[in-house]
């Protein structure tokens, strides 16, 4: 039986719907077959927040817990090399960790009045010496598990389907990330997403599966020029009047 052909496979309904990609969605939908993926809404909204409450009801969730129950024994140093089936879980996962664990523990800074010191270092014991460590190993405990339960899921899942382009939004979350190498482990091409300010435009890149605040599209210089590449006319027009109102607006208000 032929495998069903997706030219647009979106990983989430979470930040793909018409609010933030009205103008891309409606080209696809207009003239290419896609798919929406909306399972586990509530495992791609946890930023970190992982307990054994919030993921018990995942299938098959407990051979994670056995697979890695050993990690909680294990260095921080250590357990950045931990290895799943080829992928390193702590790349997958480091961005969700130190988003739910950064806050906390620079809370506690300032609770205590006290400085950040300027060499901090997340994997030494900076952070150990700041927040529990029993609930630091926890928390990277359950994310590691976390990281693991979406390679297998997205293994299986691309698998239903003949995929041409999977699209990610920013391509750091834990989901986003195990599905980006996943894919890119099954030569499929992903395609990372960011909004920006100018509702009807979108970054869209697909060299790494990932956008984050320091890319090469941040570089206003850059995003400028991309005036004079494949916009039509009318497009062009309209963004060159946008950037230029925005640049004034700059000026005005330095």
């Amino acid at each position: 039986m032929a495998k069903r052909k997706i030219d647009f496979y979106f990983i989430d309904k979470i930040n793909f719907h018409k609010r933030n990609f009205n103008n891309y969605l409606n080209f696809v939908e207009l003239n290419y077959s896609y798919h929406y993926n909306e399972a586990f809404p509530f495992l791609k909204t946890r930023f970190g927040n992982i307990e054994h409450k919030n993921v018990s009801n995942l299938p098959s969730f407990d051979k994670y817990e056995k697979l890695f129950k050993g990690v909680l024994d294990n260095s921080l140093e250590e357990i950045i090399e931990i290895n799943y089936k080829g992928y390193k879980l702590w790349d997958i996962a480091e961005a969700e960790i130190k988003a739910y664990v950064t806050p906390i523990m620079f809370k506690k800074f300032l609770l205590d009045d006290t400085q950040v010191p300027k060499d901090f270092n997340f994997f030494t014991n900076d952070a150990s010496s700041v927040v529990d460590n029993d609930f630091l190993k926890h928390t990277i405990y359950y994310n590691l598990c976390v990281a693991a339960f979406w390679i297998d899921y997205w293994a299986k899942e691309f698998k239903k389907y003949q995929i041409h382009n999977v699209c990610v939004f920013g391509g750091t979350s834990t989901f986003s990330r195990a599905a980006t190498l996943v894919a890119q482990w099954n030569n499929i091409n992903v395609i990372a997403f960011e909004g920006t300010f100018i509702k009807q435009y979108h970054y869209a890149d697909n060299a790494s599966g990932m956008i984050t605040n320091n890319h090469r599209f941040s570089d206003h210089s850059l995003w400028t020029k991309l005036s004079g590449l494949s916009f039509l006319p009318h497009q062009a027009e309209e963004l060159e009047t946008i950037m230029t109102k925005k640049t004034k607006s700059k000026c005005s208000a330095a």
